[in-house]
């Protein structure tokens, strides 16, 4: 690999702006690389409930009991990061009044002096009762002098003996060392890293529990700002909205998508650990083996750990993150296209009747599988009798074996929003962060056509691909930012936003304003919006809401613009467009008539004028298990335009 390259065999060194990695030419594993902000770059921020811990020569320890131990000092607290997983918050937001109900004798540090120094020296045990838990994981007890003391794997009425390891403002984290008395609703771990590798937070708990805790975490994001929302209902008690979370069929062994990392090290040092993040800390936990990834991917983790182990290298090696991705096999030597022609009378259902499955075989019995390393290598999947080829690089959902009831479910909220009264059945269906077409080719059938918008080329091609092969012909991609996705569509793709519906699913960080707000000038008839963090879908939707009440800020645009931008809108909900500082009104004739609002007074609006758009109201909330044994949860919320 590579020789005609003029590189050395044995080793492949790639590149980057900042890291240079080495690898075994015989295991072509691809990488990922994060970047390396040096200390002088970083940004001092405002003090935070966490401290951070650094060596013992920089900064000087603080007076009190924890000097006289061997705990590390107190140092300025790192800078906060919103949504870096979907459910991060430790503590509950309602967790003063639930401290305060406990009925303490004396002050509670975290409360009412959280400068007050731990009466924990370092590592010392302490024993705690549970009296809570949060969405994160971590349980909550009370030790001496009612110090508070987060722990991760625990259960509630639990009692457990813990480690403490470090210190915020009021309270201590510390590492579960033995559970004295156990929940009925605990079970043992089928991992034997759970409790020190972050990744599963859940393997402790019953499975059917851990439904009911996914389901309460949605319930408590959504009723948080139920009146922002609409659905004041929700803070009444009704929480009907939020059915219960459909479970996935394999809860092992199910992750198509692994990417263990290894440390960077000094020259000469062998490599002793790949893994994941060590919980609670920033060290590499090293893992021979996942219990959430498939059988397959373990199996080539294994092989590619043992080249891996004990390599040396004469100068420093950056770290970096490795990529196994499970893929299909076809029986025989079918091509794609002969193989999809035996999958589609075994699994697709006519437009009249949308066939519910209970359970599905995941992966399918005449498929063999294996798993690939490669970053560009072409990965197969079978959804719902669709064939999908992507590469292994690009995104996927990481659950195949819950896929169908996903699809299946969002073609039925399609289906039930398709007629109104006072508009034409729903026949265009556009896709936003399309990918390599997913939720666009399963839906097809239920359309005239469907769109796909995607910025990334690759997936882009593997999309266009995927629709030849399923015989797909009214599904339409286009390369596009989604920032401005329905000025990214050809003049022939003329859209109605009566009849069209358009199915939202962003990175976990969430859509952005500048998509929201041309959703909202846009204003289509039905919203699909699915997501892997229900914060950020929460904190999009409370804009979306929001935004719809005092109308949208007109996007610039120069006056030539407004022949190609009108046609998306002419014949939609919103008549009256807003572009470049002007108001463009459609006159009884169709001709577009121009005023000028920067020249307006304020009295009548000036610079402030908003353009207004029809809101949504939300019709459903449908949360899957697609990561089992872990705090996340995919989320899919049905929005229907206000007529």
């Amino acid at each position: 690999m590579l020789k005609s390259a003029g590189m050395r065999p044995q080793h492949i060194a790639r590149r980057t702006s900042t890291r240079l990695c080495v690898v075994p030419a015989d295991i072509a594993v691809g990488y990922l690389h994060g970047p390396f902000v040096p200390s002088s770059h970083r940004v001092a921020t405002a003090p935070c409930r966490f401290q951070q811990y650094s060596t013992k020569d920089a900064f000087r320890r603080r007076p009190g009991p924890a000097s006289q131990s061997a705990k590390q000092p107190w140092i300025q607290p790192r800078k906060p990061v919103k949504n870096n997983t979907p459910n991060d918050d430790v503590f509950p937001a309602d967790f003063e009044s639930q401290l305060r109900s406990l009925n303490l004798l004396g002050p509670i540090p975290y409360l009412d002096a959280p400068e007050t120094q731990s009466p924990y020296t370092y590592h010392e045990e302490a024993t705690i009762t549970i009296f809570a838990t949060s969405d994160s994981g971590h349980g909550f007890g009370v030790g001496k002098d009612n110090w508070l003391i987060v722990v991760p794997s625990v259960l509630e009425r639990e009692e457990v003996v813990v480690k403490i390891y470090r210190d915020g403002l009021g309270f201590s984290l510390g590492e579960l060392v033995t559970v004295q008395k156990a929940s009925e609703l605990r079970t043992d771990a089928q991992c034997k890293y759970f409790g020190k590798c972050g990744g599963c937070g859940l393997q402790h708990v019953q499975y059917e529990e851990q439904l009911r805790r996914k389901r309460h975490t949605v319930l408590r994001a959504f009723v948080k700002f139920a009146a922002e929302l609409g659905i004041p209902e929700m803070q009444e008690g009704n929480s009907r909205l939020v059915s219960s979370v459909i479970p996935s069929p394999l809860q092992y062994n199910y992750r198509t998508k692994m990417s263990p990392h290894y440390d960077r090290r000094r020259p000469n040092v062998p490599l002793d650990g790949i893994g994941f993040n060590e919980r609670g800390r920033k060290s590499i936990l090293d893992v021979e083996y996942c219990a959430i990834a498939t059988k397959e991917i373990n199996q080539q983790y294994s092989r590619a750990r043992a080249a891996f182990i004990g390599q040396v290298s004469p100068t420093a090696v950056n770290g970096a993150t490795l990529l196994f991705r499970h893929t299909l096999i076809p029986p025989s030597k079918l091509n794609v296209k002969e193989l999809r022609k035996g999958l589609a009378d075994k699994y697709h259902t006519s437009n009249e009747t949308l066939k519910y499955r209970t359970s599905t075989e995941w992966p399918p019995e005449t498929f063999k599988s294996a798993a690939v390393v490669a970053h560009r290598a072409p990965v197969l999947d079978i959804v719902n009798g669709y064939v999908f080829q992507y590469p292994a690089n690009t995104f996927f959902q990481t659950n195949s074996s819950i896929l169908p009831h996903l699809t299946d479910y969002i073609r039925s909220q399609l289906r039930q929003h398709r007629h109104h009264p006072s508009y034409p059945p729903l026949s265009t269906l556009v896709d936003a962060y399309c990918g390599s077409g997913l939720f666009s080719i399963t839906a097809h059938r239920d359309f005239s056509r469907t769109i796909g918008i995607e910025i990334e080329k690759t997936s882009l091609h593997y999309a266009i691909h995927n629709a030849k092969v399923n015989e797909a012909r009214n599904c339409f991609f286009y390369e596009g930012d989604v920032k401005a996705i329905f000025d990214s569509l050809p003049a022939s793709q003329k859209l109605d936003p009566n009849a069209t519906a358009v199915i939202i699913d962003p990175p976990s960080k969430g859509c952005g304003h500048d998509f929201l707000d041309q959703l909202l000038r846009f204003g289509p008839r039905v919203v699909i919006y699915v997501s892997c963090n229900v914060k950020s879908q929460v904190e999009d939707l409370r804009y979306l809401m929001r935004e719809a009440k005092v109308g949208v800020i007109p996007p610039a645009a120069a006056v030539e613009d407004i022949d190609n931008l009108q046609k998306h809108s002419e014949t939609g909900a919103n008549k009256t467009l807003y572009l470049g500082g002007r108001r463009i009104e459609v006159t009884s004739t169709g001709e577009y008539r121009t005023v000028d609002i920067t020249r307006m007074s304020a009295a009548d609006g000036g610079a402030t004028v908003r353009a207004p758009v029809k809101g949504y109201r939300i019709e459903a909330i449908q949360p899957f298990d697609m990561f089992p044994q872990t705090v996340q949860v995919e989320t899919v919320v049905t929005l229907v335009r206000e007529c």
